[in-house]
């Protein structure tokens, strides 16, 4: 299904060839060069034109140039973002008179909306003063439309060929959502999804739940797939909602039985329905979207591929078929939570969710136990599971820093910063955000490590980027958003899927427990009209059984009617909703 949209192409941008240089100002560039020695980690021979792009008169110049950054970083990632400022000019900085100066925001979102803000007003002002920062931190979606608005630098223009190839692959895609494709982030680093599983439970579970031969019905193979977690999750419910042996009356003097109240028999025969906060959910996630474009592409088909001039949506029947089977089912047997991750798995309702590795990094090991109780247990990391027969797949979203076009003094100086970074800079910088390095020679195991000491990681923390590079190995890496407004169209996707399992939930209840319509004050029957009644009574259907309720909910037809509805969502959504984000 071609959706035409006046999209970007996403091939290699024209490089712009370089100004001649004089002998005196090359000699001055190599000499810089070779005394900051901080290339990319590869020496002076990788620059092409970072320095040679500042003017004699800037070199000339006493006054350092300012260089602006904007970002939405907080506490740990502050910090080091703070330390790696006050590194540079003491360094790098200095030698070429570039001062570095950061202005913080809450959040990303919050950055991304001063920037906008910034550039509509830079195009509208009529005096000298800057609006827009020279740098900013940001996700892909920002970095499109700052480009589509005339603002973002082309990488291409001071990075070759070879220093882009430095980036690990999937986020050379995903860093290039610039016009015909050019790049226009500069990669720091990658969050990505990771299964998160209270082991201590698990274990438990597994321990106990076993066949009639005794043999263990579950194992770690059912977190491989998202069919055997299904099972699971449904399985779970059971196991702890049963009672543990036989029920013994309850008294309130041995041997004396404790007379027990209509009121109170009746409440002690309803059962706990999924939804209710009794009822033991086993997973969540904090994007149903997340999961259901990683799961089409594990089935070996791409729900988004954006080219020239159109987006591409597939949504094919009978691919689709295996995520609703999971999903559907799971809300009928109440295993999914409706909360977060970090409420969800903190407070007992979950023992597994899939979160990425940003959101992973604030769920703690003290967890809720059933009774109520907080206690600590042994959390696992796992890798992103998948369908059966399918490939597995994690999504990924990169988080990199835009140059902003400005003078030539500034773009130039901001380029001396970029090139400065090296593997391990960004790797610092990186795991303080809880993120993988976006370089591929930063994810040695060398430079992970004294990251991870330099930030202070836990060890919870160091086991969710350790999986996330075991990922890179074992999963194919897909960009969250391939084209403008992408990942608005996954956070909606998010919202129409809990909504749906929701609505799912209630008409499988609804049909389990009918309501009982309310008694009509009638005229008092003769006794032939009473015997009617009761013939009609017993000549009525009797209600469907669970076994019935689930195989209609389930059938082709309720699969056909959420198809359809679903899939023109999401074509309306990619059709109209980027002219919106924009």
């Amino acid at each position: 299904m071609n959706l035409h949209k006046n999209t970007h192409r996403r091939g290699t941008a024209q490089r712009k060839t370089t100004a001649n240089l004089s002998k005196r100002l090359k000699r001055w560039i190599l000499s810089a060069v070779c005394a900051a020695a901080a290339v990319m980690t590869a020496g002076c021979s990788r620059i092409q034109d970072a320095y040679a792009r500042l003017s004699a008169a800037a070199v000339q110049n006493q006054a350092p140039i300012e260089l602006r950054l904007w970002h939405g970083f907080t506490g740990r990632e502050q910090e080091a973002l703070e330390a790696l400022a006050e590194e540079f000019n003491a360094s790098s900085g200095r030698e070429n008179r570039v001062q570095l100066t950061l202005t913080g925001y809450e959040s990303l979102p919050a950055v991304a909306e001063a920037v906008f803000q910034a550039a509509q007003e830079e195009a509208e002002k009529t005096d000298d003063l800057p609006r827009l920062p020279d740098l900013f931190f940001s996700l892909d979606d920002t970095a499109y439309l700052l480009d589509r608005m005339g603002w973002a630098v082309h990488m291409e223009e001071f990075l070759t060929e070879e220093q882009r190839g430095m980036f690990l692959d999937s986020v050379q895609a995903e860093a290039c959502p610039g016009e015909n494709g050019a790049m226009v982030l500069f990669p720091i680093g990658i969050d990505t999804d990771i299964l998160l599983v209270n082991e201590s439970r698990w274990s438990e579970f597994c321990r106990e739940t076993v066949s009639e031969e005794g043999e263990a019905v579950f194992s770690d193979r059912n977190l491989v797939t998202w069919e055997g977690i299904g099972a699971a999750a449904k399985a779970y419910g059971t196991w702890v909602l049963e009672p543990e042996g036989e029920s013994v009356p309850a008294s309130s003097q041995e041997g004396e039985e404790k007379e027990e109240t209509e009121d109170e028999a009746e409440e002690a025969a309803l059962p706990i329905l999924p939804g209710s906060e009794e009822f033991p959910t086993f997973f969540c996630t904090d994007s149903w979207g997340r999961l259901l474009v990683a799961g089409y592409e594990s089935l070996g088909k791409h729900m988004f591929v954006s080219g020239p001039d159109s987006v591409q949506f597939s949504f094919e029947r009978g691919k689709v078929r295996s995520f609703w089977s999971f999903w559907s089912s799971g809300w009928m047997d109440g295993a999914f939570a409706m909360d977060s991750c970090k409420e969800a798995f903190a407070s007992g309702k979950a023992i597994a969710c899939l979160t990425s590795t940003t959101q992973a990094r604030s769920i703690s090991n003290r967890i809720a136990s059933q009774n109520g109780a907080s206690g600590v247990v042994q959390l696992s990391i796992r890798p992103a599971p998948g369908f059966s027969g399918g490939n597995p797949v994690t999504m990924q979203e990169t988080l990199g820093l835009v140059l902003t076009k400005s003078s030539k003094e500034k773009q130039a100086a901001a380029q001396v910063f970029l090139q400065w970074l090296t593997e391990e800079r960004t790797a610092n910088l990186a795991v303080a955000t809880g993120r993988l390095p976006a370089m591929k020679r930063a994810n040695a195991d060398s430079i992970l490590e004294k990251a991870f000491r330099q930030q202070g990681l836990s060890a919870l923390e160091q086991q969710i980027l350790k999986q996330a590079k075991a990922q890179l190995y074992s999963h194919i890496q897909l960009p969250l958003a391939v084209f403008d407004g992408g990942s608005k169209v996954i956070d909606t996707m998010d919202r129409l899927l809990m909504e749906g399992g929701q609505a799912v939930q209630r008409e499988y209840l609804t049909l389990l427990y009918p309501p009982e319509p309310e008694p009509e004050t009638e005229p008092e029957e003769t006794e032939q009209e009473e015997k009617d009644d009761e013939e009609q009574e017993a000549e009525a259907p009797s209600p469907p059984d669970e076994e019935t309720i689930r195989a209609e909910l389930n059938s082709d037809l309720a699969y056909e009617e959420w198809y359809i509805s679903f899939r023109d969502s999401v074509v309306e959504l990619v059709l109209i909703g980027q002219d919106k984000a924009a």
